[in-house]
Formats: structure tokens, C-alpha cells, sequence
């Protein structure tokens, strides 16, 4: 018995497991194999050395802990499915008995053997095992719904590191810019054409220019590291690692976006909905198995008497009747989590819809404010070529040109802070249909193996 109940070893090594995470590259070799399959899967190419947004995802998909967990609780709810299948174990029952006043010729001790077989009725079998696969499929469902989080998540991160890092580009520019105006006004000074006070105002631009960029770079490294957590690789993978920012700068239109098409793929194709559909039926199944016990089990098997050198066979037969008071509870109590499931489905709809609606409605407000910044930033530009022509010929100071290119970098910084925010409209209303504006695709296939484990999907 005890090679039976012996359980397997295993054991967490915080240390190993630290190990592991700090050893984590995207150079991989299995990982390389999980990218070859999904771009087989979805004919899609990646330039060779860019990393983008939907490279970076398959990596998190390979690496985030949080899909790990998803994968674990599914992998329970199978496990659920082969005891649901399970029958009631049979029983064996041994009575020794003892007479106070045998015939004096005979032994007063007798045995009493009986079996048992559990018969259940009703279909209750059936029930326990269709509430277990509807729990499966909820878990199964919610390993794309996390897939979709990690991805959300590592959007959201990547928009705010590439943004930091322009804004930190433009601001040194703009340092420049401002530099060579301090220059030209501290020489005015000199030669008696400026006061001090325009230099001292100059410089304090100067010096908030400067702060601008150390929050910039703050910010850089903060999301960079919140790029790393979100993939599940440490920091140090990543700084080094070279980002096209072809996405960023992509505007999708909404023109040929219906939002009433959104809505309505929302909300027959979310992972959560999914989720909550297939928990609905599991609570309708394990209401129908609640009422099923209303019903008795039979329990029959052949028995075996020995008394007094009498040798007797018996077929026993039970029957436990349960009253209408003992299960009014259990069928209450199912009948009340239904109810609540379907509430909490009326209640997912609802919040669906106004995400999308929100969604829709803020990303197009931050198109329209990133045209806005568009033609303004162009017309700077503009402006600023009007000058140099008007310097090349002699016209035009060298001071108001430099400071034409500060007030150019400042609306470069402005239509910057407008493409992100369009940028985090449009994460917002990928995140209300959970996938992809650009893509017709949603996940890549078998989300519940873990591909550096080298499984696939059971």
C-alpha cells in the first residue's frame, strides 16, 4: 500500500527558479521554433533583426508567468472531467457475529459477508460529468482571455516607452535649438543690444528644457522595465534590443470601422463572454443534477451468511428515498447560482458595450486632435523654411530662425503627445473586442501548451 500512496517529489527552489527567469533570452532556441510555427499559422513575416509589437507578444506568450497559471487551472478542470466520469466505488462489508445462546453442540460465532454495487439513477452521472466539461471549457476560454491581458498590458507598456523615447530625441533637439539662442543673446548682451534680463529668461528656458529630458529619461527607463515585466523577461534582455516603430506611427482610420460591428464582435467572440456562457452551463447542469438527487440510487450485490454450519446466499437490494426537505435546499442553492451567472452575463453585455462605445468615441476624438496637431506642426514647418530662405538672402536675423526651430520642436512635442493619445484610445478600443484593429486575427493557436516546456496542446 504504501508504493500505492506514495506521492511524486517536487519541490520549489526559490533560487532555481530565479535562476531561471534571470537566464531568459529571446534567443531561445524553442522560442524560435514557437515564432517559425505561429508565422506558419498566420502567413505572417517579420523584418529579420525589428522587433515590433506582435513579436514582442509571442514573446510574452512564451514567457508570462500569468499564462502559466491559466494553464495550470485548465488543466485542473481535465482532471475534473475523468473524476466526473468516475463511478461510485463498490463495497465490501464483513460482519462478524456472536450469539448469546447457541444450541450447546455449536459454535456461537457466525460470519456475515455482503457486497455492494452503487447504481446511480436519474442521469446524475451524466449531469456531473457535462457540468465538468462546461467548467473546462469556461477555464479553457479564460487562458485567451489572460493572453489577451499580457498583451494589453505589454501594448500599453511598449506605447509609453517608444513615446518617452521620441519625446526625449525631440527635447534634445530642442536643447540644441536653444542653446545657440542663449549664444546669440548672451552676445547681444555683450555688444550692448540685449538686457540681462532676456539672457536670464533664455536661460531658465535652457534649464526647463533640461528638466524636460530627465523626466523623459525617467520615464524611458520606468517603461522599459514595465515592457520587461509585462513580456516576463528581465530588464537587461531588452535594452539592447532593437524596436521598429513603424506601428506607432501607423493612423488606422475609422471611416470603414462600423462601431454596431464592433459591438456585435464583442460580444459574441470575447474570450470572457465565452467564459461566462460556458459557467452558465455548468450551472445549468449542476442544477439539473441537484434535482436529480431527488431520486434514489440503487445499491445491490450478493451477500454470504455463514451460521452455524449453515452456508446461505443473499441479493440485498437498497433503496435510500430522499424527501422533498432534504434536497429543497440543494436545488434552491443551484437554482439561485443560475440566476446569478445569467446576471453577471446581463452585466458583462452591458459593460462590453460601453467599452466599445468609449472606445470608439475617444479614439476618434484623438484622431481628430492628432489632425489638428498634423497641420499645425506643418505649418510651423512651413513657416520655418519661409525663414531660412529669408536668412539665405540676407533678410532675416539668425536668432529669429533658432528660435522658429524651438517653436518647430515644440510642435513636434505636441503632435507627439496627440499620436499617443491616439495611440491609447486605440489600445482601449482593441481591449473592448480583444483583438487587434489592424488584424482580422485574434490569438495564435494552441494558447494552453507552454512552448518552452516544448508541449502542445492536450
Amino acid at each position: 500500500m504504501s508504493s500505492i500512496a506514495k506521492v511524486p517529489e517536487k519541490t520549489l527552489s526559490p533560487a532555481e527558479t530565479a535562476l531561471e527567469y534571470e537566464n531568459r533570452t529571446l534567443n531561445d532556441p524553442l522560442f524560435k521554433v514557437y515564432v517559425k510555427k505561429v508565422q506558419e499559422q498566420e502567413t505572417i513575416e517579420w523584418s529579420p533583426g525589428l522587433w515590433d509589437l506582435e513579436l514582442l507578444t509571442l514573446a510574452a506568450f512564451y514567457y508570462h508567468p500569468d499564462l502559466d497559471i491559466a494553464r495550470a487551472q485548465w488543466k485542473t478542470t481535465l482532471g475534473g472531467i475523468e473524476n466526473a466520469r468516475s463511478r461510485p466505488n463498490p463495497l465490501l462489508q464483513s460482519q462478524g457475529r456472536y450469539s448469546i445462546n447457541p444450541a450447546p453442540e455449536l459454535t456461537p460465532w457466525y460470519l456475515q459477508l455482503f457486497s455492494g454495487f452503487v447504481i446511480e439513477t436519474a442521469g446524475k452521472r451524466h449531469y456531473r460529468i457535462e457540468q465538468a466539461k462546461a467548467l473546462s471549457e469556461a477555464s479553457r476560454a479564460r487562458i485567451g482571455q489572460v493572453a489577451w491581458l499580457v498583451r494589453s498590458r505589454l501594448r500599453s507598456s511598449l506605447v509609453n516607452y517608444l513615446s518617452a523615447l521620441e519625446r526625449l530625441e525631440v527635447l534634445k533637439e530642442q536643447q540644441s535649438y536653444q542653446q545657440d539662442v542663449l549664444k546669440g543673446i548672451q552676445h547681444r548682451v555683450a555688444v550692448g543690444e540685449s538686457s540681462h534680463l532676456e539672457a536670464t529668461q533664455t536661460q531658465i528656458l535652457l534649464e526647463q528644457i533640461h528638466l524636460q529630458i530627465q523626466e523623459a529619461e525617467r520615464q524611458r527607463l520606468e517603461n522599459l522595465a514595465l515592457v520587461a515585466q509585462a513580456v516576463g523577461i528581465p530588464v537587461d534582455t531588452l535594452k539592447e534590443l532593437p524596436l521598429t516603430t513603424s506601428w506607432f506611427d501607423h493612423r488606422q482610420p475609422l471611416f470603414d470601422i462600423s462601431r454596431m460591428a464592433l459591438r456585435r464582435e464583442a460580444l459574441l467572440g470575447r474570450a470572457d463572454i465565452l467564459a461566462l456562457i460556458q459557467e452558465y452551463q455548468a450551472s445549468h447542469e449542476a442544477l439539473k443534477l441537484a434535482i436529480s438527487q431527488r431520486y434514489p440510487d440503487i445499491r445491490i450485490g450478493p451477500g454470504f451468511l455463514w451460521n452455524q454450519g449453515q452456508k446461505f446466499w443473499a441479493l440485498p437490494l437498497d433503496l435510500a428515498f430522499p424527501t422533498h426537505l432534504s434536497t429543497k435546499g440543494a436545488v434552491k442553492e443551484a437554482l439561485a447560482r443560475r440566476s446569478e451567472v445569467a446576471a453577471r452575463f446581463t452585466a458583462l453585455q452591458a459593460q462590453v458595450i460601453a467599452e466599445v462605445d468609449r472606445g470608439y468615441m475617444a479614439y476618434e476624438g484623438a484622431l481628430e486632435k492628432l489632425s489638428a496637431a498634423d497641420t499645425l506642426l506643418a505649418q510651423q514647418d512651413h513657416r520655418r523654411q519661409i525663414l531660412q530662405k529669408q536668412l539665405a538672402v540676407g533678410e532675416l536675423d539668425r536668432l529669429v530662425l533658432l528660435l522658429a526651430e524651438i517653436e518647430l520642436q515644440t510642435a513636434k512635442l505636441n503632435q507627439l503627445d496627440a499620436l499617443t493619445q491616439a495611440q491609447q484610445a486605440l489600445g482601449m478600443l482593441e481591449d473592448s473586442i480583444q483583438r487587434p484593429l489592424t488584424s482580422v486575427r485574434l490569438l495564435p493557436e494552441d494558447l494552453q501548451a507552454i512552448p518552452r516546456l516544448g508541449q502542445t496542446a492536450p
